[in-house]
């Protein structure tokens, strides 16, 4: 009977072990697709994202000098451009072939980014085809930072790493439903709708970015469209301004406007974290001698530091939105005191004011009842100031910051403050 009933527990754990080796894969499966998913294109949380320009380095002058001798012909190139849309596998070997000569030109890195992403998009293989916008996306970024500014490149860009981002949303949703079945791994599970909601976040700049971008393509002629916008003339468009040579050409366009429309794209850029070396390259081009040069930058160096607050409120990282917070509230109270009561007219004047009430209303709950209570009447205040001074037509910004007032108000009544002595 002993022998029997041995006999009996060694056949069920014969008959067991297929079974959880199985389950064991499977599971295994799941958190490598867990792992695949949490990826997101943030600097700040993935170090394959921390990218240089191809030209770190170099002098100005030695820049320039090898860009005049590491040339490709800009028929070319536009024939390179027509090839990568109806034949990218082909575009793409000889773009590798003539990028051993001329490693460091943008547009053919821009180029081969492009020929990636339309090879891989309409592959069944949703892994290979997320692994394939990583690298293209990655491309095109490391493009745009090596002074490879256009209207073409931009476009490229905004077209590859978009997709990426709703390819990964949509790999995302699928492995958070299958993790949700399972029962298991509920760490993960949390971690993985908290990413999700940060994919959301930076996804939704979609939109904003192609209409600025459409705005831009619009001043310009089609002939304009894959012109260079190189570091030099950039920041020559802006000394031309500062002397009030607004007409004098500097790069695709007249002085003004080159650096008024460089402006307005990098405001968006400064919304997409891995080009934020593109960011910083801009704004040490860009002059601030007068009072909209300076609130100009300012603005888009608070939208920068905003990209990653959001993304320290989904993460639910108090001390990083305490850090970011301080520096926003900084910036945005120097720039409310550099205007002196100037009434508001354009919305870069009335965006210091904004940043602070949105800084305030974002992070409240993260710091201590003495700091929280600072901010909260500085908003207060900041707003009142927008609805006393506000002279757009129709007053534009006065029924939002008379609105925002009211939440200001309400939450320092309930934080236990009076605010009878804010005027």
């Amino acid at each position: 009977m002993t022998e029997q009933t041995t006999t009996e527990d060694k056949t069920k754990e014969v008959q067991k072990t297929p079974v959880k080796k199985s389950t064991d894969n499977a599971d295994a499966k799941m958190l490598a697709d867990v792992k695949i998913a949490l990826e997101l294109p943030l600097p700040f949380k993935d170090d394959y994202w921390k990218l240089e320009p191809t030209l770190t380095g170099r002098s100005k002058k030695s820049v320039l000098s090898f860009f005049k001798k590491k040339e490709v012909s800009e028929e070319e190139m536009s024939k390179l451009r027509q090839e990568s849309e109806s034949a990218p596998g082909q575009a793409r070997i000889k773009i590798q072939m003539l990028g051993n000569k001329f490693a460091t030109n943008t547009s053919l890195l821009m180029l081969s980014a492009f020929c990636t992403y339309k090879m891989i998009l309409n592959s069944s293989n949703r892994k290979e085809v997320l692994k394939g916008l990583k690298s293209a996306t990655k491309e095109a970024a490391i493009s745009l930072i090596s002074d490879g500014i256009s209207l073409y490149n931009v476009e490229s860009f905004f077209t590859i790493y978009f997709e990426y981002l709703s390819r990964i949303k949509r790999f995302q949703i699928a492995i958070y439903k299958l993790l949700r079945e399972s029962g298991r791994h509920k760490g993960q599970l949390k971690k993985l709708a908290t990413t999700i909601k940060l994919c959301d976040s930076i996804l939704d700049e979609k939109s904003r970015a192609t209409k600025v971008l459409q705005q831009v393509k619009g001043k310009f002629k089609s002939s304009s469209y894959t012109i260079p916008w190189v570091f030099t003339d950039i920041q020559t468009a802006g000394k031309n301004v500062e002397k009030s040579d607004y007409k004098v050409i500097s790069g695709p366009a007249e002085s003004r406007e080159t650096l008024f429309y460089t402006l307005a794209m990098t405001e968006i850029f400064a919304r997409i974290p891995i080009l934020y070396p593109l960011v910083d390259s801009i704004l040490k081009l860009a002059p601030e001698s007068t009072l909209p040069l300076f609130l100009r930058k300012n603005s888009i160096k608070v939208t920068h530091l905003f990209t990653q607050l959001n993304a320290a409120i989904q993460e639910e990282d108090s001390e990083r939105q305490r850090t970011l917070g301080r520096q926003i509230f900084q910036i945005s109270t120097s720039n409310i005191q550099k205007m002196a009561n100037q009434p508001i007219k354009q919305s870069f004047e009335a965006d210091p004011f904004f940043h602070l009430s949105r800084t305030t209303l974002s992070t409240f709950g993260n710091f201590e009842s003495g700091e929280q209570k600072a901010m909260l009447v500085a908003s207060i205040r900041a707003m009142k100031h927008v609805a006393k001074l506000d002279l757009t037509k129709n007053h534009i910004y006065t029924e939002s910051a008379q609105s925002i007032d009211k939440r200001l108000t309400h939450l320092l009544s309930d934080s236990g403050s009076r605010s009878s002595n804010i005027e």
